[in-house]
């Protein structure tokens, strides 16, 4: 399974995610939409450099956005909708440079969007509504020029 590159696993129940997912070097999309997860997003997704697109969108995850999301540089879609989520918005979100969409709406995340944000200028999507975000719109925003959908 080493040539894995699309591993879709939404809506099978899945409580944790096996560590051997970290050894899947060449998957590019990983979906787990809709599984009782419920822990931290895992470890072993931080190896996974070829990642383009990852789905955890009801997963019940009652954690914090780890730091190290800033290690999945490759990424493309990020979407961590519909969970528990608490605490900021990691500043290491700068590093996803790729990113087109990033979905984090119906969470709890808190404290202000990060002005880091105008580092992603490839993002078409950013979704932050439904959370406890406070403060103003960061005016890095008008440095992603190919924004369409912004809803906060």
């Amino acid at each position: 399974m080493e040539n894995l590159v699309t591993l879709n696993l939404t809506r099978n129940l899945i409580v944790h995610l096996p560590s051997a997912i970290g050894l899947l070097t060449n998957l590019s999309h990983l979906i787990m939409n809709s599984n009782p997860l419920r822990s931290i997003v895992p470890p072993h997704i931080w190896n996974l450099k070829k990642l383009r697109t990852l789905h955890l969108r009801n997963c019940q995850l009652n954690s914090s956005i780890p730091p190290y999301i800033g290690k999945l540089k490759s990424l493309v879609n990020l979407h961590l909708s519909s969970n528990i989520l608490v605490g900021p918005i990691p500043s290491s979100v700068n590093n996803l440079t790729n990113l087109a969409s990033l979905v984090l709406y119906g969470n709890q995340l808190n404290g202000s969007i990060p002005q880091e944000i105008g580092r992603l200028t490839n993002l078409i999507t950013l979704d932050l509504s439904f959370n406890m975000l406070v403060g103003p719109i960061p005016s890095s925003v008008n440095n992603v020029t190919n924004l369409g959908s912004l809803l906060l």
